[in-house]
């Protein structure tokens, strides 16, 4: 069957609800654009009106200041207040603090024995030290000459 694809279609309720939706809000545009029109037209007839305050620049620049300028003074004053009570924590020992029991093991683990020869103050420079001994001698066999070579 052939249509007319000029012919309109009856709209839905839900079509129906949104273009009312839209024309309300397409004229609550309009009565605010008017509204703000009359209100800068108000404004300009009473700005017109007012006298020039001359520096109206230097009003909030030397609030400004006034406040740093007491800010500074009470932030002074509350320090001041402050060191006059006397120190919040006990005085530190003047004697010096004990090692933790790490530190000495540590000392312990690190502390090179002193060799029977020579005395316990003086330490061996490195260039003086003999190479480690191993505990057993190597074993002369065969597989080991072949693996040197």
């Amino acid at each position: 069957m052939i249509t007319n694809p000029f012919s309109r279609k009856s709209k839905s309720p839900i079509d129906q609800v949104l273009d009312l939706v839209n024309d309300v809000r397409a004229d609550a545009a309009g009565t605010a654009a008017s509204i703000r029109d009359a209100a800068a037209k108000a404004a300009d007839a009473l700005g017109d009106a007012a006298p020039e305050v001359p520096g109206g620049r230097r009003v909030p620049v030397l609030g400004a200041v006034a406040a740093g300028v007491v800010g500074v003074a009470l932030a002074i004053k509350a320090r001041a207040a402050r060191e006059s009570t006397g120190p919040s924590h006990p005085p530190r020992p003047t004697q010096a603090p004990l090692p933790s029991p790490a530190v000495a093991t540590a000392a312990r683990a690190t502390a090179a024995p002193a060799a029977p020869d020579e005395p316990a103050g003086e330490a061996k420079s490195a260039a003086d030290a003999e190479p480690e001994k191993p505990r057993e001698p190597k074993a002369d066999t065969s597989e080991s000459d072949a693996a040197s070579k």
